[in-house]
């Protein structure tokens, strides 16, 4: 597992990543798991090559506060391909 560890910019964020190839698993905020991907996120083909590409199907999930439940809400999901 790789750690991109907290930045100036934003000191509490820290995004895991698995080493063999660098696909995201998890974001914590303030040591506390905020989302995480499962299966693994494979944001890049790794290692990188010229011309080369990749497919990734992606479930988004939207999540807002209501007021009106005092809960957090989630609609979805949409599919995006990538």
């Amino acid at each position: 597992m790789i750690t991109s560890g907290p930045t100036r910019q934003d000191p509490a964020r820290e995004f895991f990543y698995q080493k063999a190839d660098l696909a995201w698993r998890m974001l914590k905020v303030n040591g506390t798991l905020e989302s995480r991907a499962e299966p693994p996120q494979l944001r890049y083909m790794w290692p990188l090559t010229i011309g080369g590409t990749w497919e990734q199907t992606v479930t988004v999930y939207e999540m807002w506060y209501s007021p009106e439940v005092k809960h957090w809400v989630r609609s979805g999901p949409s599919i995006r391909g990538a």
